[in-house]
């Protein structure tokens, strides 16, 4: 996880990685709380097949690759023309 946000970070996104002993409930529902846009799950089952689960504030759950995931990132992260 710390390796996938230095990446982002290369890519000019803010991420930070959550390795705190909390549940993952507890850390998804404090990035909501902190108005957080967008949280990143990379577990076991994400790592086994290659992709990461992105949560966004609103709801929306997508499980998607790693590309996939940075392009939506960097596309949210983009000013409006």
């Amino acid at each position: 996880a710390a390796a996938l946000a230095r990446e982002w970070e290369a890519a000019g996104l803010r991420a930070t990685a959550d390795d705190s002993p909390e549940t993952l409930s507890a850390r998804v529902w404090r990035t909501h709380a902190d108005a957080v846009p967008f949280a990143a799950v990379l577990g076991e089952r994400e790592l086994a097949g290659g992709t990461i689960t992105l949560r966004e504030r609103g709801g929306r759950v997508r499980t998607l690759s790693r590309a996939e995931t940075l392009a939506i990132l960097c596309e949210a992260a983009t000013p409006p023309a």
